[in-house]
């Protein structure tokens, strides 16, 4: 026996029939044996949904009814919503859910005109006069003249449905017109549609073998699915790699640097030795006996020289005692290079620096090795392990007799970078400079020689060292002029890589974030705004690949990032806006779910609650922050009230008389959404001046002064608004006493 299970909606609910084909032979007539009617209204909030979202649910509700009779069963699922046929392609999260809960049944899902769904659709109606008496016989009556049409067993009744399938199998039939019509019942069989499927796109072809359950794959496996799904698609494979290339999802996780830019060639070297030097902080561990933990680096960029200071804390003052030292030692520079760390962003060293003369430049974040001494670090720690492992002095690493030893060892030896030692690169080669000594001068002629040599030895050393490093820019592709290099546009779409070397936060996280909106571009630094929290962050060129797709799709990825939901609209609110941190917002998301959502920083970032924040003047405050907030309503009470007199009648919400937690003790119904108001009265000025006045509510039988911040706040509203709006009078007040002084 065949199971066949009818859906439809209305505006009013849903309702449902299952029935069976009975056969006494193959060759008999067939009977048709209802077992069971069912139907179910909508709730307020279900009424207000998208036809298709209401349709998606009848199908939902109608086979978690008849759950008992359909577990492990086939039958046929008829519909007249044409649209639910592809409904594994739909977005909306509630209809995902319930299209996940489907995917456990074995049916095929056959579109009917409506004029042939008249027992579901009476069904879906069927609240709409609860008083009229619904006997069983009116309904078996509907179903009377579906035994009279012999092509009522369509062929394809027995064709298997798969959800994930995103190949149809059903014949589709025009969609019907929405226009109620009368239930013929000489019409209520199902006849057998044999209209094709409609032709579809290549892009939406696509779309159903590759992302959602389908997976995300490579171009060769995406087109051996389409393949397998949609023979004779004639879709050449050029299309099937452009569509996964400018796959949102796959440009974020899957595919790696591509369509990325090349770096702005940019390097620390500069002929004047005295231009700029680097410093970092090398961490070793374990601790020494001296407590000594730290290391921190000082390189000067055009010598290569290293100078060592061990330290047994990270902070702003060690780093600037290390600083000290080096430049009263070796003089000062023009330029500090460090990462914007907190003890190189201190006012001790901003004040350090300042007095020196020296100005202070900053690395990128997460680009260490623009400060120049990420390199060095390396060659420290090597020559360090190997000498504390062949001398056994891990308890001492930091004494002079072990640190200054690497730091001698660096410094003695030939830099690939300048082509000789750091030594001579900084001092001068004092051998050659001994060689040339005059043998018969005085001794003050010989000083001035030995000085005029050495400096003359050590411009030779310059020299060759300046043509050493500019034959290595050259070699590194130096030598191409920025003005042809390929930058970022403002409004170019770009996707961020997560650090390479760094676990990501979670094994689930995605490989790049983003999209980011540029804003501009300065040599390597791109300055860029996150699509979705609007925060302006700075990164490195390397670091960014384009984004290619549309905005909105660009919209939708960057949601993951903060694992967030776009808010279509907020609906209303509940708690004290002067603390915030008690705020609830009632929110409609773009997928239809509506669910309370507390205050947040993101939320305050959204262009929705900007709006539903001005359209509410209690929520003044949470426009801004809390300082900002304190400092307006000091501006607006320290001004006149302008906007209301004595003997003006105003409709005060009744909020404004105490906190949320008393509001919510009242126990008034629906109180977050509607507004109870009390009619009050303006009676006359409080004080000389008129920046306050005095409120008399007649109910309540209170009288109190107001500041002007509360006549903007609460204290305007001269018209009620029956929609949202509740008149509070003294029957009310019996009701609910709370809303009395005490």
């Amino acid at each position: 026996k065949e199971f066949v299970l009818r859906t439809d909606a209305s505006q009013i609910g849903v309702g449902m029939v299952l029935y069976q084909i009975h056969r006494d032979t193959p060759e008999s007539e067939p009977v048709y044996q209802v077992i069971l009617f069912a139907s179910q209204k909508f709730s307020d909030q279900a009424r207000r949904w998208a036809t298709i979202e209401q349709e998606a649910y009848a199908v939902f509700w109608a086979v978690k009814t008849c759950e008992f009779y359909l577990r492990f069963k086939y039958f046929v699922l008829e519909t007249d919503h044409a649209n639910l046929q592809w409904m594994e392609a739909s977005l909306v999260s509630k209809i995902i859910r319930w299209r996940i809960y489907l995917q456990g049944f074995n049916f095929m899902l056959r579109h009917i005109a409506g004029r042939k769904n008249g027992v579901a659709d009476w069904l879906s109606r069927n609240h709409d006069t609860p008083a009229e008496p619904q006997t069983p016989e009116v309904l078996v009556q509907c179903l009377s003249g579906m035994g009279m049409d012999e092509k009522f067993d369509a062929p394809d009744l027995r064709a298997p449905f798969v959800m994930p399938d995103p190949a149809p199998v059903v014949p589709v039939a025009p969609a019907h017109d929405d226009t109620e019509m009368p239930v013929d019942i000489e019409e209520a069989a199902v006849e057998p549609l044999d209209t094709p499927l409609p032709a579809l796109a290549p892009e939406e072809l696509l779309a159903k073998v590759h992302g959602g359950r389908m997976g995300h794959h490579g171009a060769r496996k995406t087109w051996k699915l389409l393949n397998e799904h949609f023979p004779g698609h004639r879709i050449p494979l050029r299309v099937v790699e452009e569509f996964i290339s400018s796959c949102a999802l796959c440009q974020k996780d899957r595919l790696g640097m591509t369509d990325a830019l090349q770096p702005v060639y940019r390097t620390l070297k500069h002929g004047n030795k005295r231009r700029m030097v680097g410093v970092d902080t090398l961490t070793v561990t374990p601790a020494d006996k001296f407590g000594n933990q730290y290391i921190i680096v000082i390189v000067v960029h055009a010598t290569k020289f290293v100078f060592l200071h061990p330290t047994h804390t990270k902070n702003a003052e060690e780093t600037a005692l290390a600083l000290f030292r080096f430049f009263s030692q070796y003089g000062v520079y023009e330029f500090l290079i460090s990462d914007p760390g907190s003890d190189l962003t201190s006012e001790v060293i901003e004040h350090l620096v300042k007095w020196l003369g020296i100005r202070h430049v900053f690395s990128l974040v997460d680009r260490h090795e623009s400060n120049g001494v990420e390199g060095t670090n390396k060659s420290i720690l090597r020559h360090l392990t190997a000498l504390v492992a062949d001398e056994r002095v891990a308890d001492r690493w930091s004494h002079p007799s072990v640190l200054l030893l690497v730091q001698y060892i660096l410094n003695s030896q030939v830099s690939h970078e300048t082509n000789m030692t750091p030594f001579h690169a900084h001092f001068g080669t004092e051998d050659s400079t001994y060689l040339r000594l005059p043998e018969t001068a005085k001794a003050a002629d010989t000083a001035q020689a030995f000085v005029r040599l050495l400096d003359d030895n050590l411009r030779a050393l310059w020299e060759a060292s300046r043509q050493f490093q500019r034959t290595l820019i050259d070699e590194r592709g130096g030598s191409k002029s920025p003005a042809l290099q390929n930058q970022y546009q403002p409004g170019d779409l770009v996707l961020f890589q997560r650090a390479v070397n760094a676990p990501l936060p979670s094994k689930l996280t995605l490989r790049f974030s983003g999209p980011f909106e540029v804003i501009s571009q300065h040599k390597n630094d791109v300055q860029c705004r996150h699509l979705c929290v609007k925060t302006v962050h700075t990164f490195h060129v390397e670091r960014l690949k384009m984004f290619f797709g549309s905005r909105e799709e660009a919209e939708r990825v960057a949601l993951l990032d903060h694992d967030q939901y776009q808010v279509d609209t907020i609906m209303y609110y509940r708690g004290n806006p002067a603390i915030r941190t008690t705020m609830e917002f009632f929110i409609r998301f773009a997928d239809g779910e509506e669910r309370w959502v507390t205050w947040s920083k993101d939320l305050f970032d959204s262009v929705p609650y900007e709006d539903f924040c001005r359209a509410h003047p209690p929520l003044f405050p949470l426009l801004f922050t809390v300082k900002e907030a304190q400092k307006q309503i000091a501006q607006i009470n320290a001004s006149d009230i302008t906007e209301v007199h004595p003997g003006l009648s105003v409709f005060v919400d009744l909020r404004s008389r105490g906190g949320a937690g008393w509001y919510n003790s009242i126990g008034l119904p629906d109180s977050a959404r509607i507004t109870y108001v009390l009619p009050c009265i303006y009676t006359h000025w409080a004080g000389k001046n008129k920046r306050k006045i005095m409120l008399h509510s007649p109910v309540t039988k209170e009288e109190y002064a107001v500041d002007h911040y509360f006549v903007r706040a609460y204290g305007m509203c001269a018209a009620m608004k029956p929609s949202d709006m509740i008149l509070i009078d003294s029957a009310l007040c019996k009701s609910y006493p709370l809303i009395l002084p005490h």
